[in-house]
């Protein structure tokens, strides 16, 4: 019985010392979640906005027909992939 009784106490030392690292690891990156997800949206928000002015200027320069529909349309889909990469991170972040 003595035998048994320290090996007892580690493995019960051993299974409370794993909870607690797995408990502090889930913490921090519950933590770190919260900090860099709106940080994330933003730097999202402003490459939309870009891609939107980008889009914007070549439509007028396309309206005035010194651009090419190929151009115009690839603004268009550079913008509307951004729009729904904002999206789905609020989405997901919610």
């Amino acid at each position: 019985m003595t035998i048994l009784r320290p090996i007892r106490l580690r493995l019960t030392f051993g299974i409370r010392s794993w909870f607690l690292f797995t408990l502090l690891v889930a913490v921090g990156l519950a933590t770190w979640r919260a900090y860099e997800t709106p940080a994330a949206i933003a730097n999202l928000r402003l490459a939309r906005d870009s891609a939107l002015s980008d889009w914007r200027r070549v439509k007028r320069t396309y309206d005035a027909g010194k651009g090419t529909a190929a151009d115009e349309a690839e603004a268009r889909e550079k913008y509307f992939k951004s729009r729904a990469a904002v999206e789905q991170a609020i989405e997901t972040s919610s």
